[in-house]
């Protein structure tokens, strides 16, 4: 089965990314075919079709005011995210895609694709920031 793993972070950074890793190398012991995707990081492992993972979003430190609302928009809704993840899916043609953490950095936005892609979507709820915004 080719399966689509996706994680915003897809190097050890923390418990998420590191869940994302094993799960993909599990995977691929069992004989599936795996792919990642995720954000542009100099960190990031060799992974194929690094050239459609989404550019690095960091929102710490002091941010300009343009910095602050471009990452606000793209907190509920990324175009780069949604093309990016739209042009893997052509080529890779994955059969489930298995979500991780994607807040914040992704955005929901590419649930749509899959949806329209009629990919069937698993996730693996690492934190509850989706369902509680204020991350209390």
């Amino acid at each position: 089965m080719k399966i689509l793993l996706i994680n915003k972070f897809l190097y050890p950074k923390g418990g998420d990314a590191i869940s994302t890793i094993e799960t993909g190398k599990l995977l691929q012991d069992k004989g599936h075919t795996v792919f990642f995707w995720g954000m542009k990081n100099p960190n990031n492992p060799s992974l194929l079709f690094d050239e459609y993972f989404i550019e690095e979003i960091n929102y710490e430190g002091n941010l300009s005011l343009k910095r602050k609302l471009t990452g606000v928009f793209n907190l509920m809704y990324s175009f780069e995210a949604k093309h990016k993840i739209a042009q893997l899916i052509k080529i890779v043609k994955p059969e489930v895609v298995h979500l991780n953490n994607f807040s914040h950095q992704i955005s929901p936005s590419i649930l749509d694709v899959f949806e329209d892609y009629r990919i069937p979507m698993v996730m693996t709820m690492h934190d509850y920031k989706l369902v509680c915004p204020s991350y209390s």
